[in-house]
């Protein structure tokens, strides 16, 4: 027991000082995506070396978990700050789901579930959804589209008028994006950004991701409508990109540390919730306050979707 705490120890000891180097280069950047898994193993370690009365290592490891409690308490502080004053005519009520090209499952829940929301913004939308996204169109009549093959497809459905809609090809265009304005029935008007980025796990993937991320700033940055970013950004909240982008563009996180917020991998997600991370995000500007976030059943995909209700504070 003595022995395997040393190691583990060692291991997420490395990791972490690693992550720590994650804006250098893209690899180390995948350590910073576990502190919640890494806080919880060095409390267990903690209480093994104070169980052998090992102090020198059970300071060291009190350090450590100080560090990676200041790491997860930054992430709690850029959380939306919780409504006061519910304004249902206010509130926008989202759903967020990368189908990974999977529709069957959400195509049977969402007429039962069609009311609870005003936005869907679905990822993995491909050519064979058309027939169901026309069906929809009752409910939904307002849909910006971009169904292709493969993981990247994109389609957003709204109640509400899109009134104004831009497009943005990036990489070849193999990573749609859209910022949309959308109109609200209380005259209220947001700006909604959907995308879904590809995962950093190879050098061109990594670079378009931050690629992706650093325009997501530069188009933020000076709009004069509340916005909120809506999608799979295949990173945690403790990455270097994403603090790097919040810190640009002062959005705010929805959820905070909870392991039930995490979405990814279901398989996983499903055993036990910390065993997984969280990457799909909703993130809003300072105009929007939180009135509920909550992870949502198992669809079929290897995401679970995710429902986000925030409200407009005048």
């Amino acid at each position: 027991m003595k022995k395997a705490a040393h190691l583990i120890f060692s291991g997420i000891l490395i990791a972490v000082l690693l992550s720590s180097l994650g804006g250098k280069f893209w690899l180390l950047d995948l350590f910073s995506h576990f502190y919640l898994i890494y806080w919880l193993v060095l409390a267990g370690v903690l209480n093994v070396f104070l169980y052998y009365k090992e102090k020198f290592f059970a300071y060291l490891c009190a350090l450590v978990l100080v560090v990676v409690s200041l790491e997860l308490g930054a992430m709690v502080l850029n959380r939306a700050p919780m409504v006061k004053t519910p304004e249902a005519r206010n509130q926008v009520r989202l759903l967020e789901y990368n189908s990974a090209g999977d529709l069957a499952g959400f195509q049977q829940w969402l007429p039962r579930h069609a009311g609870e929301f005003d936005v869907i913004v679905l990822l993995g939308a491909q050519p064979g959804a058309q027939e169901f996204l026309e069906k929809v169109k009752s409910e939904y009549p307002f849909q910006n589209l971009h169904l292709q093959e493969g993981p990247f497809g994109l389609a957003v459905l709204s109640r509400w008028e899109i009134v104004a809609t831009k497009e943005f090809q990036t990489e070849g265009g193999f990573y749609p994006q859209s910022e949309m304005q959308i109109k609200m029935p209380s005259g209220e008007e947001f700006l909604l950004y959907a995308l879904h980025a590809p995962p950093p796990l190879a050098p061109t993937l990594a670079e378009a991701h931050e690629g992706i991320l650093g325009e997501l700033a530069e188009k933020i940055a000076g709009k004069r409508f509340p916005a909120l970013v809506v999608g799979d950004l295949n990173t945690t909240a403790r990455s270097h990109r994403f603090t790097k982008l919040v810190g640009l563009t002062h959005l705010r996180d929805t959820a905070g540390i909870s392991p039930w917020a995490n979405t990814w991998p279901s398989a996983l997600v499903n055993v036990a919730s910390v065993l997984g991370i969280r990457i799909d995000h909703c993130l809003v500007s300072n105009s929007f306050s939180l009135v509920e976030r909550q992870r949502l059943e198992d669809l079929g995909s290897n995401h679970l979707p995710v429902k986000c209700v925030v409200q407009i504070e005048k």
